[in-house]
C-alpha cells in the first residue's frame, strides 16, 4: 500500500510496437485514502491524449464512432453507478463535424461500494478504451488499464482526504458534461 492508500499498476491492454509509446496515457485519482462500506466514492481518471491526436468524445458525433469508454471491474463488489464525461469540441475529421478530445480528459465517476465489503481490500480495475485518431488515420481500439488495491472499512471509520484540487474539477465537467449511468 502506497502513502495514498491505493498501490496502482498501469497496464497497456494492447500490444504496441516497441519503439511506439500509447497516443492515451491514463492516471486513476481517489477521493479518501480507504473506501467505505455502503457509500459511494467519487473518482476521477485523467487521459492524456498525446499531441497531435485526438479521440472520440462520448457520446460518440456518429453511432459507428468508437467513443471513450471507462469501465471498472473489482474483487469485493464495489460497482460503477455512473461516469461523467466532459463536453467534445469539435473538428471536421472524413468530411463531417466529430466531436473529439484532445490534451487532457477528465472523467469523473462514482462507485457503489458494497456494505458486506468492510474489512477486504478491494481490488479495483480501472479501464479505458479509446480510439486515437490523427489528421490521416485512426487506429484500432485499445485499452489501457490501472489495477490498485485499497482497505474497506466501516462507516464511521476516519479517513483522509485526497487530491482536493483534482475533484474541484468535477462540477464543471458535471455543468457541461455528459453523465452516463451504468446498467
Amino acid at each position: 500500500m502506497t502513502a495514498t492508500g491505493l498501490l496502482l499498476l498501469s497496464l497497456p491492454l494492447v500490444a504496441q510496437a516497441a519503439d511506439a509509446a500509447p497516443p492515451v496515457k491514463t492516471r486513476v485519482y481517489l477521493s479518501a485514502d480507504k473506501l467505505v462500506a455502503g457509500t459511494q466514492v467519487p473518482f476521477a481518471v485523467k487521459a492524456t491524449v498525446a499531441e497531435g491526436w485526438h479521440v472520440n468524445a462520448q457520446p460518440p458525433s456518429a453511432d459507428f464512432l468508437i467513443p471513450i469508454k471507462l469501465t471498472v471491474t473489482s474483487t469485493a463488489g464495489s460497482q460503477l453507478v455512473q461516469t461523467l464525461y466532459p463536453a467534445g469540441h469539435t473538428v471536421e475529421a472524413a468530411g463531417m463535424q466529430v466531436s473529439v478530445y484532445e490534451s487532457d480528459v477528465w472523467m469523473f465517476g462514482t462507485l457503489d461500494v458494497p456494505a458486506g465489503a468492510v474489512g477486504q481490500t478491494e481490488s479495483l480495475t480501472f479501464v479505458t478504451s479509446y480510439q486515437a485518431c490523427n489528421d490521416t488515420n485512426c487506429l484500432p481500439e485499445a485499452k489501457a488499464a490501472i489495477k490498485g488495491k485499497i482497505g474497506v472499512v466501516a462507516p464511521g471509520t476516519e479517513v483522509r482526504a485526497m487530491n482536493a484540487s483534482v475533484f474541484q474539477r468535477r462540477p464543471e465537467v458535471a455543468a457541461r458534461g455528459t453523465v452516463i449511468l451504468a446498467k
